[in-house]
């Protein structure tokens, strides 16, 4: 019987986040449900870009439902660090939380930028996912990743 790899892991792995940070693989941001719903239910990591540099890297076990999430302050962290940092010396800023969303104004303001400037994309995986994100954030250093 033969073994895999050293290098046979590592080359997957490498096109793995090749895949995932390929400018072709990048989809706009959609924030319906109808956007969410096109993502499979399974687990995967994503990746969140602006002008093609990575700003936040996630995994889950549910790719369509954290999509979703993306459409809702309270649901995910990225959207509560991303409108802290571009939005807190806004008039009527208050902090968002898990359990409060920005003032309307900022939401919509969130929204906007999210939808006229970022991008996603997905690579499907059921295990390793906790590791490739791990991996991602050390290497890139993206900009709303806390740590």
């Amino acid at each position: 019987m033969h073994g895999i790899s050293a290098a046979m892991i590592d080359t997957f792995l490498t096109g793995c986040e090749n895949t995932l940070l390929a400018a072709a693989h990048q989809r706009p941001i959609g924030l319906t449900s109808a956007w969410s719903s096109e993502y499979p239910p399974g687990g995967g990591v994503y990746t969140i870009f602006e002008r093609g540099r990575i700003v936040y890297v996630g995994e889950t076990k549910s790719i369509c439902g954290r999509m979703n999430d993306l459409r809702y302050t309270r649901k995910h962290t990225f959207r509560r660090t991303l409108g802290q940092r571009r939005f807190s010396r806004v008039g009527g800023y208050i902090s968002a939380t898990s359990k409060q969303r920005f003032p309307p104004a900022i939401e919509k303001r969130l929204d906007r930028l999210i939808t006229a400037h970022l991008t996603v994309s997905v690579l499907t995986m059921q295990i390793g996912r906790k590791e490739r994100e791990e991996y991602l954030i050390t290497k890139h250093k993206p900009l709303c990743n806390k740590g």
